[in-house]
């Protein structure tokens, strides 16, 4: 049978001699030396070589790798790591760079920036993107805190919150927090420890005193309840029933552990508090973050650490900025952080101030506001 097809490949030849490439039949052909050496097979064998191709290549190319977190990458061979540089864990599931090698090592431990700093990705993606279901539930809340306010306003003649007895916002109060928790909290996602820790009254009611405490002193509800959360570990942690670690200046109480964010100067200032210390990159800047021993007040009642807090932030003339901005929580998060980010510092941690907007946000917190 002469070939259908032939054709001279170019570029390519054996021994100085051209090799042919042609078409037979149902069968694909290659010959070289005139003829003289040649292979033959199926067209249907070159088509299922083709279509195998692509199989071959994904199955034996490099796999793509599943990224759980942004560390995964770095989990490898440490020898391929840049020069000068080494793991330092700052968390049961993290791990990041570091490049001062003298700085010496702390064991990681979960302090409260690292358990909420974990959610923060969290809140940004959950609560910027609300469902309208989470809205609906919202807009409830509000006409209904709304009406009961006004009822009990109405009932009593009295129309300025400051001119409400103790027992009127006491029932109020109640009423609302009943309403948050109601419509807000048993509809949302809340984690049991968080949710325990926001009614579990055996302590203390503490959505109607943060509310009390609003009235009373004018910190806002919202940032209460989310100090006492990000100080306490959601109440994981409560030293001698100080809500918001407020440290004693006089050194009356025992030392206890805690973790503060220090520059140079504050760490040579500060050295003698300092068990240990490692360089970290936080919100755009490089920190100390120290584990240290400091005094902390300590309270009879956990009611005690929350009037008190109250009166510490409105006597205390470093901490007036913050009550200008009446009860946006956004403007005092902004304002109560480090100073090192122009806050008045009433914590060092360069992530306080989205910490606690973070738990306002994911909770809802900012609804008891009023």
């Amino acid at each position: 049978m002469k070939p259908q097809l032939r054709f001279k490949l170019p570029l390519i030849s054996f021994r100085n001699k051209p090799v042919f490439f042609g078409l037979k039949g149902n069968a694909f052909y290659g010959e070289f030396d005139n003829g003289k050496s040649m292979f033959i097979f199926h067209s249907n064998v070159l088509i299922a070589i083709i279509c195998l191709i692509p199989f071959m290549i994904l199955f034996f190319g490099e796999r793509p790798q599943h990224i759980k977190n942004v560390y995964t990458l770095v989990q490898g061979d440490v020898e391929q790591l840049p020069k000068g540089f080494e793991f330092e864990e700052y968390g049961p599931n993290s791990q990041k760079f570091r490049e001062d090698k003298q700085a010496p090592l702390a064991e990681p431990e979960e302090e409260p920036d690292f358990l909420f700093e974990e959610e923060l990705e969290a809140v940004e993606n959950e609560l910027f993107h609300q469902t309208s279901y989470h809205e609906s539930k919202r807009a409830q809340f509000i006409k209904e805190r709304e009406k009961i306010i006004y009822q009990f306003k109405k009932k009593y003649n009295i129309w300025k919150n400051e001119e409400m007895s103790n027992e009127m916002l006491t029932a109020m109060n109640k009423k609302i927090s009943q309403l948050f928790i109601k419509i807000i909290l048993d509809q949302s996602k809340v984690e049991k420890h968080v949710y325990r820790f926001f009614t579990d009254n055996e302590e203390l009611y503490k959505i109607e005193t943060a509310l009390m405490e609003q009235a009373k002193y004018h910190v806002p509800a919202s940032i209460k309840l989310a100090q006492s959360a990000l100080e306490t570990g959601y109440g994981k942690r409560v030293i001698n029933n100080n809500f918001f670690g407020i440290k004693d200046k006089k050194g009356n109480t025992p030392l206890s552990i805690t973790t503060e964010y220090y520059n140079d100067h504050e760490l040579k200032r500060n050295r003698r508090k300092v068990i240990s210390k490692k360089k970290v990159f936080k919100n755009g800047k490089y920190f100390w973050q120290c584990r240290v021993r400091d005094h902390f007040i300590s309270y009879n009642t956990a009611w005690e650490s929350f009037r008190d807090h109250s009166r510490f932030l409105l006597e205390n003339e470093r901490y007036h900025p913050l009550f200008t901005g009446g009860k946006n929580y956004q403007a005092w998060a902004d304002k109560i952080g480090s100073t090192k980010y122009g806050g008045v510092g009433y914590a060092t941690s360069p992530l306080y101030g989205k910490l606690l907007k973070g738990i306002i946000r994911r909770y809802h917190l900012d609804l008891l506001d009023y």
